[in-house]
C-alpha cells in the first residue's frame, strides 16, 4: 500500500470518533465564520486548502505547507451591524511551524430597554479569540493543534473560556491532491450570568485537488490551474444564533461545501463556492490579486431571504 494512502487512512481514523459526539446547543458563532476572504470565497471548503497563517483557525496541520512566513489581516462586514476582524502570523521552520492569531467580532448598536417602549440607549456585544498554534510534519502526514483563549462581553456581563482545534493533513499524487481533517472549537466557557455559552464544535474532512492545468497562450506564458476543494461538515453541537445575531442558518445535520478556483499565471485567482443543507448563504464568490510578496483578497457572500450581502477583504504578506 502506498505511503500516501496509509497517511490518508491514519488521518481518517484519528478523527472518526469526535464526529459522532452528542449534539447540544451552541453559540459564539463568529468562530464558525471563515477567518479570511479566501475562505469565504470558496464557501469555507478550506480543510485541505493552505490559507497561510489563517489555517490555525481552519486546520492547523496545514501550517506546515507554507514555504515562507506569512502575515494576514482581514476585515469582514457581516450581517446587520456585525463586523469581524482577523490577524495572524506563522513562522515555519524545517519540520514544524508556530503561529499566533487574533479573531474578534463586534455586534453594534443593540437597543437597550428596561421595559417595553422606547430604548434607553444602545450597547455592543464583543467576542474575542486569541490563539497560538503548533504544527509538525511526520513524513507525508502533518499534525497541528491550536489553543484559543475566548472572551465574550454582553452589555455588562462577561465570560472567558478556552477552545482547541486539532488538525491533520496529507498529500499524494505528487502533491496534486491534499486531504485534511479537523475537530474545531472543542472546549468550554465560564458561566455568562446564569449558564455558559456552548461552543460550536465541528468536525470537518476535506479534499483539495488541482484538476486541470492549461495555457491560454500559445507560448505557455499564461498558465491556468483549475482546482476544486470540498468539505464534509458535521456539527458536533447544534448551531443556534446568539442573541442579537440573526446571522447564521440553523443547521443540525451534516452538509457539504465545495469551492472552485482558477489561478491565472500566479497573478489573478477567481473563486466561487457552494454549500448544501439548510442554509441562507448557498453561494459565494471572490478572487485574489498577487503582486510580488503581497496578495489582496476579496469575497462577497449574498444571503437569501432578504438579508444583505457580506463583503470581506484581506491582505497577505509573504516574507
Amino acid at each position: 500500500m502506498r505511503t500516501g494512502t496509509l497517511s490518508l487512512l491514519a488521518l481518517m481514523m484519528i478523527f472518526a470518533l469526535p464526529a459522532s459526539a452528542q449534539q447540544t446547543t451552541s453559540g459564539l458563532q463568529f468562530l464558525k465564520v471563515g477567518p479570511s476572504a479566501h475562505s469565504l470565497s470558496i464557501s469555507q471548503a478550506h480543510t485541505a486548502v493552505d490559507l497561510g497563517a489563517s489555517s490555525l483557525y481552519t486546520n492547523p496541520a496545514l501550517l506546515t505547507r507554507s514555504n515562507s512566513s506569512t502575515a494576514t489581516a482581514g476585515y469582514t462586514l457581516w450581517l446587520g451591524n456585525t463586523s469581524n476582524s482577523h490577524a495572524s502570523v506563522n513562522l515555519p521552520r524545517r519540520n514544524d511551524t508556530f503561529a499566533i492569531g487574533l479573531l474578534s467580532s463586534v455586534v453594534g448598536d443593540i437597543e437597550h430597554r428596561d421595559q417595553p417602549g422606547e430604548p434607553i440607549g444602545t450597547f455592543d456585544v464583543n467576542y474575542l479569540s486569541v490563539a497560538g498554534s503548533y504544527a509538525r510534519q511526520f513524513g507525508p502526514l502533518s499534525l497541528g493543534i491550536t489553543a484559543m483563549y475566548l472572551n465574550e462581553l454582553l452589555f455588562n456581563v462577561s465570560a472567558s473560556g478556552y477552545a482547541i482545534n486539532f488538525g491533520a493533513a496529507t498529500s499524494f499524487l505528487d502533491d496534486r491532491v491534499s486531504a485534511g481533517a479537523a475537530l474545531l472549537n472543542f472546549g468550554e466557557m465560564q458561566d455568562l450570568d446564569i449558564e455558559p455559552t456552548q461552543l460550536p464544535t465541528t468536525f470537518k474532512a476535506g479534499l483539495n485537488a488541482g484538476l486541470i492545468q492549461f495555457s491560454i497562450s500559445e507560448t505557455d506564458e499564461v498558465p491556468v490551474l483549475i482546482s476544486i476543494s470540498s468539505d464534509f461538515v458535521q456539527p458536533v453541537n447544534e448551531l443556534a444564533a446568539d442573541e442579537g445575531r440573526p446571522d447564521l442558518e440553523d443547521i443540525d445535520d451534516w452538509y457539504i461545501t465545495t469551492g472552485i478556483s482558477a489561478d491565472i499565471a500566479d497573478i489573478i485567482s477567481l473563486r466561487g463556492g457552494y454549500r448544501t443543507g439548510n442554509t441562507i448563504r448557498p453561494i459565494s464568490f471572490g478572487g485574489s490579486l498577487m503582486t510580488g510578496q503581497l496578495t489582496f483578497d476579496y469575497a462577497f457572500v449574498p444571503f437569501e431571504t432578504g438579508y444583505q450581502t457580506v463583503h470581506s477583504i484581506a491582505i497577505r504578506y509573504d516574507f
